[in-house]
């Protein structure tokens, strides 16, 4: 089936917000914890799993084209970690030092490799 603009309207903001929630729960859970290593945990890589998994039974059910179009969206929103969008737009609400930056960049790169 076809969505119509208004469900897609809705499915964007979702992956929006699922995409910058996952990256911002690796994060703080490194942040919290200390650790050496940057990357994402166990229960954050279920997330990201749970996410594919959604796709899947979404592109079961929607038009390709749009299907794909939602995937995309959610690599791009992960990848706005990389260059730094996510830490200049005007609404948002990360005031990020060099080093938590460098994490999310890395985190963000980890979760669209896996």
């Amino acid at each position: 089936s076809i969505l119509d603009k208004k469900h897609m309207t809705l499915f964007t903001s979702l992956i929006d917000v699922l995409a910058k929630g996952i990256v911002h729960q690796a994060v703080s859970y490194n942040s919290l914890n200390d650790c050496h290593t940057v990357t994402p945990t166990l229960p954050v890589l279920r997330c990201n799993d749970a996410i594919s998994e959604f796709f899947i039974g979404l592109l079961a059910i929607v038009h390709p084209a749009q299907g794909g179009y939602l995937i995309e969206r959610y690599f791009t929103t992960l990848a706005k970690f990389d260059c730094g969008d996510a830490f200049e737009s005007s609404n948002s609400s990360i005031n990020a030092s060099y080093s938590q930056k460098k994490m999310y960049l890395i985190i963000s790169r980890h979760l669209r490799l896996r």
